[in-house]
This record gives structure tokens, C-alpha cells and sequence, in this order.
């Protein structure tokens, strides 16, 4: 299990980075927020590493609580990684507990691929 990563950015864009670590270039795949905080050319990232029989994914992230609600919402049933990440892409950890401490379901529903049944379960499943 891959946990984190440090190494030079080679190429970024809003949606991943590609980022050397000792010669090897990995494709990580990052929040809107991690995106803006990537100011230099060393990073760090807190990974997931999610292993599926078609695929093995990194997912990144400069916050340890970013990656904590990530892992949270995965899970959710019915709550995949591109649900999660659109979540992290629009609220930071802080705005989500927020949100689900006044169970604010309209600010859910405004996540891409989040509709009215998502939004509920992960109400219920939070409360």
C-alpha cells in the first residue's frame, strides 16, 4: 500500500499531477484544492492507493484531513473514488463537517455526480 509520495512534479493538471519519485513517474489524482495548493516543484501528497482487478489508482493530497474525508466517503455505499474526489474538489474538510452538521442536503446535490439519492444516503450514513 502506497500511503504518500514525495518527488518533483513533471506535469500537472486540475484533475492529476505526474510526479517522479526516484526515477519512477507515478499518476496521482487530485482535488481542486490539492490542484491549487501545488506551488513548487517538490511536493508531497498523502496517497490513497485504491487496487481494483482492472486498475491500480493513486489519489493525493497535501492535507491529511482531505484524504481522511476522502477514505469517508468511500465508505458510503455507492460512493465511488470520482463521487469522492468531486466532494473534496468542492468542500474542504471543515465546510463538509459543516455541512453535515446542519444537514444542509442542497449543498450536497451541488457536487457533480452527486444527485438527491446520494446526497440522502450520505446524510443518513453521516448522521
Amino acid at each position: 500500500m502506497i500511503i504518500g509520495l514525495e518527488g518533483n512534479v513533471v506535469y500537472k493538471e486540475p484533475s492529476c499531477v505526474h510526479l517522479e519519485v526516484n526515477g519512477v513517474i507515478y499518476e496521482v489524482f487530485i482535488s481542486l484544492h490539492t490542484y491549487g495548493s501545488l506551488n513548487a516543484q517538490r511536493i508531497r501528497v498523502h496517497t490513497t492507493h485504491i487496487i481494483r482487478e482492472d486498475a491500480q489508482q493513486l489519489y493525493g493530497f497535501t492535507k491529511k484531513g482531505e484524504k481522511t474525508l476522502f477514505e469517508g466517503m468511500l465508505k458510503i455505499n455507492g460512493i465511488g473514488p470520482k463521487a469522492a474526489l468531486a466532494i473534496c474538489s468542492t468542500f474542504t474538510p471543515q465546510q463538509f463537517a459543516g455541512i453535515i452538521t446542519s444537514k444542509d442536503v442542497n449543498a450536497l446535490k451541488k457536487v457533480p455526480g452527486i444527485g438527491p439519492k446520494s446526497a440522502g444516503r450520505i446524510m443518513v450514513e453521516l448522521a
